[in-house]
């Protein structure tokens, strides 16, 4: 009964942790220390649950709209200040803004997929029953 109990409650503490990490973004940012900011997130799901951004330029903050998005709605935007394009006048968030809106206009990289219908008896001869 112990050991059903220890069971229980370990898949109980398992499930929990995996909500909890489908609901926030651990977002890491450069600093002196393993500085981590947690966000989040709008609905669960576990895309970008985990997003280093020590090496960020704009063009991946068009790559990962919905953490950009939510890290300005919560008003911690200017912890992605090393991202900013030096020598714009534009505060962080709206610079931030400004690209993932144009995120959206931008071209697609992959080509849709041709899906030809499938056929249900051979080709050929018919069969006559």
């Amino acid at each position: 009964m112990k050991n059903f109990l220890r069971f229980i409650f370990l898949m109980l503490f398992l499930g929990m942790a995996t909500l909890a990490t489908s609901a926030l973004y651990v977002i890491r940012v450069p600093g002196p220390d393993k500085q981590v900011i947690v966000v989040p997130k709008n609905q669960l799901g576990f895309t970008d649950t985990y997003v280093d951004t020590r090496n960020w330029s704009m063009d991946d903050v068009m790559k990962h709209p919905a953490v950009v998005e939510r890290v300005i709605e919560t008003g911690k935007a200017d912890r992605l200040s090393h991202v900013a394009v030096r020598g714009d006048p534009r505060p962080i968030d709206k610079q931030l803004s400004d690209a993932v809106e144009s995120a959206g206009t931008m071209p697609s990289t992959t080509q849709p997929i041709i899906i030809k219908p499938a056929t249900t008896r051979p080709q050929g001869k018919r069969f006559v029953r």
